[in-house]
C-alpha cells in the first residue's frame, strides 16, 4: 500500500470497523497524522450525533473525498479530510500537518475558497445552514474550530474570488489592469447618472445650499458605517463592506464633479 493511501485508509478501516455508515473513499493523498488525529475525528462525530437530543439520525462520514475547487481557485483540487453531516449542519475538518505556519478557521483563504467548493456539492443535497470550518493542526496545537451560518461564506466567495483572471494574478502578484478597475467603476457611474437623473441633480442643489459640509457630512456617515460593518463583521442596515466602500466612491465622484464646475 502506498503511504500517502495508508493515512486515510486507516481512518476509513477504523469508522467501518466501529459501525459508522460511512462513504466510500474516491480519492486518497498524503496526509500524514498520529493516532491522536483518529480519536479526535472519532470525538468531533460523537458531539454532532448528540448535537440534537432528539434526533436518531447519526452523521453523515465522507474521508478522502476529492473536490474540484477551480471555480474559486483555478486548477485548484482538494482532497476533504474528513466531511461530517447531519441536520442541516457541515463541519469540515482539515488535517494541516505539513504547512510551516500556524493556520486559521476563521480567517485563511485557502480554507474558504475550499468550503465554498464543498457547498457546491453538499448544500444542494443536504440543505446546509450551519458550516463548522476546523483545523487539525498537531504541531502548533491547534484544533480550532470557527461556526458560520453559510451565507457568510456565500457572501466572502462573490465578494472577494469574482473571477478567476483577478485571483491567479493575486496569486502571481502581478498588477492589476484598467479593466480591472474599470468593471468596478463603470457600474458606479452608470447608478450616479441615473440616479442624478431621477432626483435632478439633489447633490449638486445640496451642495449650493450647504456648502462643503454637505460633502463632509455625508462621506463621515460612509465612513462611520464602514467602521461599523469591519468591526463587527456584521451588516449594517443590510448594506455590506463592499456596497459602503461604492458608495464612498460614488459621493467622491459627485463632489469631483462638482468641484471641476460639472454640475
Amino acid at each position: 500500500m502506498d503511504t500517502y493511501a495508508f493515512e486515510a485508509r486507516e481512518l476509513h478501516a477504523e469508522l467501518v470497523a466501529q459501525g459508522k455508515q460511512v462513504e466510500p473513499m474516491n480519492y486518497t493523498k498524503t496526509k500524514p497524522y498520529t493516532d491522536d488525529y483518529v480519536a479526535y475525528v472519532l470525538e468531533k462525530i460523537v458531539q454532532m450525533a448528540l448535537s440534537t437530543p432528539g434526533s436518531c439520525v447519526d452523521p453523515l462520514i465522507f474521508i478522502g473525498q476529492k473536490i474540484d475547487c477551480s471555480k474559486y481557485i483555478p486548477g485548484k483540487w482538494v482532497i476533504c479530510d474528513c466531511i461530517l453531516i447531519k441536520d442541516a449542519i457541515i463541519q469540515i475538518i482539515f488535517l494541516a500537518t505539513e504547512n510551516d505556519k500556524k493556520i486559521s478557521a476563521d480567517n485563511d483563504v485557502n480554507l474558504k475558497a475550499y468550503t465554498r467548493a464543498i457547498l457546491d456539492v453538499f448544500d444542494g443535497e443536504h440543505d446546509i445552514d450551519t458550516v463548522m470550518i476546523s483545523v487539525y493542526q498537531p504541531q502548533y496545537n491547534n484544533m480550532a474550530t470557527h461556526t458560520v451560518f453559510k451565507e457568510s461564506i456565500y457572501q466572502w466567495a462573490e465578494e472577494f474570488l469574482e473571477t478567476e483572471q483577478t485571483i491567479q494574478r493575486i496569486q502571481k502578484h502581478d498588477s492589476l489592469t484598467e479593466k480591472d478597475f474599470s468593471a468596478e467603476l463603470q457600474p458606479i457611474a452608470a447608478l450616479l447618472a441615473k440616479k442624478n437623473k431621477d432626483y435632478g441633480n439633489s447633490y449638486a442643489k445640496l451642495r449650493d445650499e450647504y456648502g462643503t459640509v454637505a460633502f463632509h457630512i455625508r462621506l463621515a456617515d460612509k465612513l462611520s458605517r464602514l467602521k461599523q460593518v469591519d468591526g463587527n463583521g456584521t451588516l449594517v442596515s443590510d448594506e455590506s463592506a463592499i456596497d459602503t466602500i461604492r458608495d464612498i466612491i460614488g459621493y467622491c465622484a459627485l463632489e469631483l464633479v462638482y468641484r471641476k464646475g460639472g454640475n
